[in-house]
């Protein structure tokens, strides 16, 4: 149902929402009638807001397509920013404060520079550097 809400919000059809919620309920015999209230209860048939004239839709038979366009939208723009890296991390699982402050630990006494840093976080054990830190570096 928290999805059927962020698809009613997204166009902007929250009344649509409550909508389904009440009908939902008067088919259980309670139609809640305060803008979406679990405090407003009432029982079948007293209900203002609802009228035999709306339609009924079914949580199967929201269209999903609102959501997928929503999703195309972020993958399309994940895709966008991913391709924008010029270094690859290194590190794997591990992000890079984990990986620094586990090298500092590593080598405690010992003052590590940002290129140290850099070199570690984008060295890979079986590749070693990719060509873009290489050109980096030098």
């Amino acid at each position: 149902m928290m999805r059927n809400n962020r698809i009613f919000q997204s166009l902007g059809i929250t009344a649509l929402g409550m909508m389904v919620r009440n009908s939902n309920r008067m088919q259980q015999g309670s139609a809640i009638t305060d803008g979406g209230s679990a405090l407003a209860v009432t029982q079948q048939g007293s209900s203002s807001e609802y009228s035999p004239d709306y339609e009924v839709i079914e949580e199967d038979e929201v269209d999903d397509s609102v959501v997928e366009e929503e999703d195309k939208e972020t993958c399309e723009s994940n895709k966008d920013n991913r391709s924008k890296v010029k270094f690859h991390q290194k590190t794997g699982s591990r992000p890079y404060i984990s990986h620094v402050h586990a090298l500092k630990e590593a080598r405690k006494g010992e003052e590590l520079s940002a290129i140290d840093l850099f070199k570690e976080c984008h060295n890979g054990k079986k590749t070693g550097f990719s060509e873009p830190v290489k050109k980096s570096i030098i």
